[in-house]
C-alpha cells in the first residue's frame, strides 16, 4: 500500500507517535521556544509494502569535512552533503511502523569487569539511496555511501549500510533529532537518528573532531540539485539483536517502558520477551531527582536476571525546589530567607518569586502525604485482616482438637 505524501504524515500521527522505543506514545511538545529550525516539516512518503520511506532534499555541500549526510533545514547544513525539511521524528515512527526497533547509540559504557569502553553505534540495518535529475534531464540513482569519502589514516569506505540508532526522546518531551536535526551521521553522535554501522570518531560519540569523511565532489551534483532520499530496512532488520529500552521511574516507584506503565513485578517478565527477540539490549534507566535509590538497584537487578546485557542511567534535575527534610535544614533555610530579604534589592531574582514556589511546593508536598497517608491506612487495615485469615488458617493441630473434645464435654 502506497502513501502520497500527505497520507504519509497522517499514518505517522495515527501510530500513536511511538518515539521513545518499542512501545512509546509520548508527543513532542509544541511549545513555541522549543520549535525546530524549519517552519514548516515537509511530508514523507510511507510504503509498509515496498518497506520504504522516501522523502525531499536538497545538496547543500560538495566540497566539505562531513559530520553528517542528511541534516535538518536550518541545522547543521555547512558539516553536511544534504538537507531537508522533514522531520526526523516523523521517519522514526514511519521506521516504527516496518516493525524495526531503535538500536543503540554511540557510547562509553562500563562493563562488569569495571572497565569502561567506547561502543559504535549498532541497530536494526538500512540501507541508503538517492534519486536526481541533471540538469540535461538524465535520471540518476546513487547509493549514499558513493557520495562520501574516507580522508586521514584510516581512510574509512563509504558505508554500504546504516543503523536505526533513534535519538532520544527528552525529559520535556521532545524529541532530540528535531532540534539538532541530526537525520543521518557519518560521524557518531548520540542523538542521531541514523548513523554508520562502525566507529567513526576520535571523541567517543562526542563528534568527528579530526574528520574521516568529505564529500565527494566527483559524486555528489551541483548544491541546490534536488534529490529523492529513499531509506529501506535490509532483511531481518526487524529482528536485529542490538536494541533499546527507556524504563523511568518516579519517586513513588511507579515505572513505564518506553512510555507505557508496567508494574515492578512484571519488569523481568516483559524484558525476558524483548531479550528473547533482541539479545543484546541496552536499557536506559531515567529516574526522578527523588527516586528511591532502592527502587533502582532492584529495577537494575530485574533486567540483569533478565538477561539484559547493558544498563545506563540518567537521573534528572528536580522539577521544582525541594522543601526541608529534617529541623536543622528548615532552620538554616529560614535564617538564608531572611538574609535575601534584606537585601532584596540587590538580587539579580527576586527572593519573593521564588518564596511563592517554595510555598507552592510544599502545598502539593502535603498534599501527596495526606494521599500517601490514606494510602498506608488502608493498606494497613487491608493487612491485618490478611494476617487474621492467615491466623484462623494455621493454628495447631493439638490446640484444634483441644477445643473441639472441650466442646464436646
Amino acid at each position: 500500500m502506497k502513501f502520497c505524501a500527505y497520507l504519509g504524515v497522517l499514518t505517522v500521527a495515527v501510530l500513536g507517535w511511538t518515539l521513545s522505543g518499542a512501545h512509546g506514545q509520548t508527543k513532542p511538545s509544541t511549545n513555541a521556544e522549543e520549535t525546530p529550525p524549519a517552519k514548516r516539516a515537509a511530508p514523507i512518503a510511507l510504503d509498509l509494502k515496498k518497506r520504504t520511506i522516501s522523502f525531499d532534499a536538497e545538496v547543500c555541500q560538495r566540497e566539505v569535512m562531513l559530520e553528517f549526510l542528511i541534516c535538518r533545514t536550518g541545522t547543521k547544513e555547512h558539516e553536511s552533503v544534504l538537507r531537508s525539511k522533514v522531520l526526523p521524528s516523523h521517519i522514526h515512527a514511519g521506521l516504527m511502523a516496518m516493525g524495526l526497533t531503535r538500536g543503540k547509540p554511540a557510547r562509553w559504557s562500563t562493563g562488569r569487569d569495571g572497565i569502561s569502553r567506547f561502543g559504535p553505534p549498532q541497530g536494526p540495518e538500512l540501507e541508503i539511496k538517492f534519486d536526481w535529475t541533471d540538469k540535461d534531464g538524465k535520471k540518476h540513482s546513487d547509493t549514499a555511501g558513493a557520495w562520501i569519502k574516507g580522508v586521514g589514516k584510516r581512510k574509512l569506505p563509504g558505508p554500504k549500510t546504516w543503523v536505526f540508532v533513534g535519538s532520544e526522546m527528552m525529559p520535556n518531551n521532545v524529541y532530540a533529532a528535531d532540534i539538532n536535526g541530526e537525520i543521518v551521521s557519518v560521524s557518531n553522535f548520540s542523538a542521531s537518528l541514523i548513523d554508520v554501522p562502525f566507529e567513526s570518531t576520535n571523541k567517543g560519540g562526542e563528534g568527528n573532531v579530526q574528520g574521516e569523511y568529505v564529500a565527494d565532489p566527483t559524486a555528489v551534483p551541483p548544491i541546490g540539485t534536488k534529490v529523492r532520499v529513499t531509506i529501506a530496512p535490509r532483511p531481518g532488520a526487524e529482528k536485529s539483536p542490538h536494541a533499546r529500552i527507556m524504563l523511568e521511574i518516579d519517586r513513588f516507584g511507579r515505572m513505564k517502558i518506553d512510555g507505557e506503565p508496567i508494574l515492578s513485578g512484571n519488569l523481568r517478565a516483559w524484558a525476558r520477551k524483548f531479550v528473547a527477540v533482541h539479545s543484546d539490549t541496552l536499557a536506559v534507566i531515567r529516574s526522578d531527582a527523588q527516586t528511591i535509590v532502592y527502587d533502582i538497584a532492584e529495577a537494575r537487578e530485574e533486567l540483569t536476571f533478565a538477561g539484559v546485557t547493558e544498563t545506563e542511567q540518567q537521573q534528572l534535575s528536580p522539577k521544582a525546589p525541594i522543601p526541608p527534610r529534617n529541623t536543622a535544614q528548615a532552620q538554616a533555610d529560614l535564617k538564608q530567607w531572611a538574609k535575601d530579604f534584606a537585601r532584596a534589592e540587590h538580587l539579580l531574582v527576586d527572593p519573593a518569586k521564588r518564596a511563592k514556589k517554595v510555598l507552592a511546593e510544599i502545598e502539593r508536598e502535603i498534599a501527596r502525604t495526606e494521599r500517601m497517608k490514606a494510602l498506608w491506612e488502608d493498606y494497613s487495615a487491608a493487612l491485618r485482616q490478611e494476617l487474621e485469615k492467615h491466623k484462623a488458617t494455621t493454628q495447631p493441630a493439638e490446640k484444634t482438637e483441644a477445643k473441639s473434645e472441650k466442646g464436646k464435654s
